[in-house]
């Protein structure tokens, strides 16, 4: 692919992907195909004419300024944004999402926004599966995902990780992805921790040792411990803190969570109390060193 947009269909892909959801959203430009309907509407009809606009006739449509002026540079080819296959913009532009291919529905995701239209339709074909792929560099490896989209399509399971020539891989849900899970609060798993501190609870988790954390999170799910005590859970979290001898005495104390919890860690299901911050559908993540998504 080339480093920027060269073509009209391309161009106006780019230009719609740096609008941000909230204002497309307002604009009801959410959709490509309404996009290219706009700015076919001020004269836009080809290359040629797109590259005639400027910011202040861009404006007239109701971008602001600052999004005015870098549409514009996409426009006349100016502006450093990653270019999209004709093919694929062209199917975004004229056909109703529903029937778009796997190839433009991965171009269009954005992992981050788990309720973007190209997140729910893909959901919507591949349910569950861990195709997203996330590369070192924190982007979304289209190609990994690609390749992992076509294992669900011939009915095979996709694994959580991948072996590659850059290392090991971890593969998500559509929906997730490493930007959006955040260490949890053991008593509240469904509380993502702020600055290392439970709003809910009002105690601070970050310096707990994680495996005192997680016979916590077993005495909470088994109802010895009422998470709504804050005098006990206070008191709770500073025995946890404890790097010597913390543990030991919540396990004497609790022997029932310590025995669930050597069950769950033989199977290599221990929860890594994280919280999805962002699709609210998963509250501990657990097991092996790349997650096993299992749900308490």
């Amino acid at each position: 692919m080339s480093p920027t947009p060269t073509t009209y269909a391309g161009k106006l892909a780019a230009a719609h992907k740096a609008l941000p959801d909230d204002f497309k959203k307002s604009k009801n430009w959410t959709s490509l195909a309404e996009w290219v309907d706009a700015i076919k509407a001020m004269g836009g009809v080809d290359d040629a004419t797109i590259r005639l606009a400027s910011y202040e006739d861009l404006q007239e449509i109701g971008l602001p300024l600052l999004l005015a002026k870098r549409v514009a540079s996409i426009f006349r080819g100016q502006a450093d944004v990653p270019a999209m296959d004709e093919a694929i913009a062209g199917e975004m532009m004229h056909k109703p999402i529903s029937n778009w291919s796997m190839s433009a529905l991965v171009e269009a995701l954005e992992p981050e926004k788990a309720l973007s239209p190209a997140a729910t339709e893909l959901k919507r074909r591949v349910k569950d599966a861990f195709v997203v792929v996330i590369g070192n560099d924190g982007e979304l490896d289209k190609e990994l995902t690609l390749r992992q989209i076509g294992l669900v399509e011939e009915g095979l399971t996709p694994n959580e990780y991948i072996d590659t020539s850059n290392g090991v891989l971890q593969v998500y849900k559509v929906g997730f992805g490493p930007h959006r899970i955040k260490d949890c609060c053991p008593m509240h798993p469904e509380q993502p921790l702020i600055e290392g501190r439970c709003i809910k609870c009002q105690q601070q988790w970050n310096d707990v040792p994680l495996l005192n954390r997680q016979l916590l999170f077993y005495a909470t799910q088994l109802k010895l411990v009422n998470p709504e005590d804050r005098p006990t859970v206070a008191n709770l979290a500073e025995i946890a803190r404890k790097i010597e001898g913390g543990g030991d005495h919540l396990c004497r104390t609790y022997p029932e969570a310590r025995a669930a919890m050597d069950k769950d860690a033989k199977m290599n299901q221990l929860p890594g109390l994280k919280v999805d911050i962002g699709a609210g559908n998963q509250a501990a993540t657990g097991g092996s060193p790349f997650g096993s998504n299992k749900e308490f």
